[in-house]
């Protein structure tokens, strides 16, 4: 179990301390359970209950506090983040023991840089809740997180191009399903920053998906034809000249 520190626990109604300070905290839409409350005051969006609220729409530029309670003390966290579909659990933190916490001055441009939208669960000892954040005015390129999804789809595609140029064998099939499948994750990865998909969504594994279908149908389907091979000149053996034959002479005719 990771101790806390005060920087940096999350908020005691999703899990100990501030959920923003962790995550790129920008549109959120709640769903806590177990008694605790928080709220989010924005510099330009004002004061907003995350308890009941189903989005808060921030601005890059803004600066945020939150603050969080619980009916009881808590003393751990468990965090989960989501993308394609599927949670993936982050080391549990704990070593603290409070009711009420949060951090104000948070600024969303610290933390938008590495990415626009970011789904996160938070499990303590009472309480559960869900956060759906997204920067409103951030660009889904113009961070670490959307860039990365930009690339490698570009990369992706470059890669399908060249095995449906290729001779549509074994290799080639392998290779395009394989540029196929890094590049529809990276295409999945960019909807999400655009929020087209839910990071919840399991609908975020269908580029994926799609794409390792498609690099391997298409491995070798626009070959070009080999070029006809050209016949070369056979050298002619040498042959001695052909001798024409001298006229006959006139006959004499008798006297």
């Amino acid at each position: 179990m990771v101790r806390a520190r005060p920087a940096v626990r999350f908020m005691t109604a999703l899990g100990g301390a501030t959920f923003l300070g962790l995550s790129s905290a920008v549109l959120a839409s709640a769903d806590i359970n177990g008694g605790c409350h928080a709220q989010a005051v924005g510099s330009r969006s004002g004061s907003v209950d995350l308890t009941n609220a189903s989005a808060l729409h921030l601005d890059q530029d803004e600066v945020l506090a939150i603050h969080g309670s619980a009916p009881q003390d808590q003393t751990s966290v468990q965090v989960t983040v989501y993308l394609f579909g599927f949670g993936i659990p982050l080391p549990q933190v704990g070593g603290f023991k409070e009711q009420y916490d949060g951090q104000n001055g948070i600024k969303v441009s610290d933390y938008s840089r590495y990415a626009r939208v970011l789904v996160m669960s938070a499990t303590t000892n009472t309480c559960t809740g869900t956060l759906l954040v997204a920067v409103d005015n951030q660009s889904p390129v113009r961070n670490a997180a959307g860039a990365t999804g930009a690339i490698l789809g570009l990369l992706g595609l470059l890669g399908i191009w060249k095995a449906a140029r290729g001779k549509g064998r074994i290799g080639s099939r392998i290779a395009g399903g394989l540029s196929g499948l890094i590049g529809g994750a990276g295409i999945s990865l960019l909807l999400q920053q655009m929020l087209w998909i839910d990071p919840r969504n399991i609908a975020g594994l269908a580029p994926p998906i799609a794409g390792l279908v498609l690099g391997v149908i298409l491995a070798g389907a626009i070959r070009r034809a080999p070029k006809p091979a050209q016949l070369e000149e056979q050298p002619i053996a040498d042959q001695p000249p052909e001798v024409t034959p001298a006229p006959p002479e006139p006959m004499e005719s008798p006297a």
